[in-house]
């Protein structure tokens, strides 16, 4: 917000008609005192019209939402309002894919007047089992604020690594399941690479799957839970185009390519997101 125009040094304008009104520098008489709140209401109304004076309109978001898009209006709330915060946890002295998850305390989301609440959980971690507790306490406090609760299931850890690494098919697939498991109204996920299959357990390692084989089985295993795709690493836009065509045709609520749209430039950006609105806009929420 821009300031106003700048006051002359010394100049107290509420001071000033005080004196006009015929005030002191203190005012003992309660008849007085009226005129003394009728000072401060003028002056309190001067104030609002200079700061409506100098209000300049917000630059408004290069890319509208607007309906038909492939999302619906409790999704655009959910987008807009969802916080998720680095909770206080024991885990804390591990390295960043040893840890076992963290997020926002239920009631701090409804105090701040978030939609909903977000938490993370790594799974796979070494620490996994000291996680779980921590998001069954935040599921049942998201359910008595009324507030639906959104989990970034990834895979993490060295016994992760050993068996594909932690974006493929069997850790993606397992995570979704995990996240379902333990009461996530909505799950996010990593595209599975079902062709990081090295260590893998069957029928990973046994049989060759297509991505679109594998992003399909891993909505599935999220069962009802809705499940969103991130986009992982920036990549190319013909790639990022073909990930979110399968997602979606695979079943998947929605994207979350955040990396991807804002480390392009800002016209490339643009020109992207545009091309990821006409492949939401074929499929529309129910």
């Amino acid at each position: 917000m821009r300031r106003g125009p700048k006051r002359e040094r010394g100049r107290n304008p509420r001071g000033a008609r005080g004196r006009d009104a015929g005030l002191g520098a203190e005012c003992r008489n309660p008849f007085q005192s009226i005129v003394v709140r009728a000072v401060e209401t003028l002056y309190a109304v001067d104030e609002a019209l200079r700061l409506i004076e100098a209000y300049e309109p917000p630059v408004p978001a290069a890319v509208d939402v607007i309906a038909g898009d492939g999302t619906d209006g409790a999704t655009r709330r959910l987008v807009a309002d969802v916080l998720r915060a680095a909770g206080a946890t024991d885990v804390r002295s591990l390295a960043p894919d040893e840890q076992g998850g963290d997020g926002a305390p239920p009631a701090l989301v409804v105090r701040l007047g978030a939609a909903a609440v977000g938490h993370t959980l790594y799974v796979g971690s070494p620490r996994q089992d000291e996680a779980l507790a921590p998001l069954r306490q935040v599921r049942q406090d998201s359910d008595r604020s009324g507030m639906p609760l959104i989990v970034w299931s990834y895979p993490r850890g060295s016994a992760v690594e050993a068996k594909g690494g932690k974006d493929s098919f069997y850790a993606v697939d397992y995570a979704a399941r995990v996240a379902s498991e333990l009461g996530a109204d909505v799950v996010k996920v990593n595209f599975p690479h079902p062709e990081k299959r090295t260590g893998a357990k069957a029928p990973y390692d046994q049989q060759e799957f297509s991505t679109q084989e594998a992003i399909s089985a891993v909505v599935r295993s999220a069962n009802h839970t809705l499940l969103l795709v991130s986009g992982g690493s920036k990549a190319g836009d013909e790639a990022m185009l073909d990930k979110a065509r399968q997602s979606m045709e695979a079943g998947a609520t929605g994207l979350i390519f955040g990396r991807n749209i804002w480390q392009r430039p800002h016209d490339e950006s643009l020109r992207l997101v545009e091309r990821l609105r006409e492949i939401l806009a074929k499929y529309p929420g129910d």
